[in-house]
């Protein structure tokens, strides 16, 4: 018999679990790291046996961790109906992506610093491109409305940005720069690329941006 979702029941069933397992996955980490998420821990927390929580992924320890960060970039990129703006502070979509970040620092230090086989923010491109369509759709407005150059090439500030975002968070899981460091840092970078690619009146704007939200940054630049 069939939900209302149209999902049958063994359907729901397994999405419960793996929802479980997951939640509980992302408390191990964390509370300790990459390397506390085990079998072990994992089927304690959850009271789900060993071999049902490894059904469900595989087999593979690996694709339990996979699908954290995924869930992970996923949160990064999910500001729910929140109006964005390319120049109100606060309200950046890349702000946005900091805040989530800072609110849970040793989950996505976690995250960043795993020692899988791929770096995980490489391997989660797919998923920061949910911040990506979010960033694509300001961009398009701010060519409309005159604030960016009609012939900006809009893919190439996009993976500039998913690349910066990465290496400001590696930076910062890495204890090389401090909370505001992470958000002043990436912000910084953002503004002058845009500014580079900016109408006069759009170099305005985000100078102004850049002063209100950076000014240490741009003062010593």
């Amino acid at each position: 018999m069939n939900s209302p979702t149209g999902k049958t029941k063994r359907e729901l069933n397994r999405e419960t679990k793996i929802a479980k397992i997951l939640d509980a996955a992302r408390e191990l980490m964390e509370e300790a790291g990459e390397d506390a998420v085990t079998l072990r821990k994992l089927a304690r927390k959850t009271g789900l046996s060993p071999n049902t929580i490894y059904a469900h992924f595989d087999h593979s320890r690996e694709n339990v961790v996979k699908a954290i960060v995924i869930s992970a970039m996923q949160d990064v990129g999910d500001f729910d109906e929140r109006v964005l703006s390319l120049d109100e502070p606060g309200n950046t979509p890349w702000e946005l992506a900091v805040n989530q970040f800072l609110q849970h620092p040793e989950f996505y230090r976690a995250v960043t610093l795993l020692k899988t086989r791929e770096d995980p923010l490489y391997a989660a491109d797919e998923q920061l491109s949910r911040l990506d369509l979010k960033a694509r759709a300001l961009l398009q407005e701010g060519v409309r409305n005159k604030l960016l150059s009609p012939d900006t090439d809009l893919d190439a500030l996009e993976r500039y940005f998913v690349h910066t975002f990465r290496g400001c968070a590696h930076r910062w899981a890495r204890n090389e720069i401090t909370d505001d460091g992470f958000r002043e840092s990436l912000l910084y970078a953002i503004y002058t690329s845009l500014f580079f690619h900016a109408t006069a009146k759009g170099k305005k704007v985000f100078h102004d941006f850049l002063n209100s939200t950076v000014p240490a940054l741009v003062q010593r630049k």
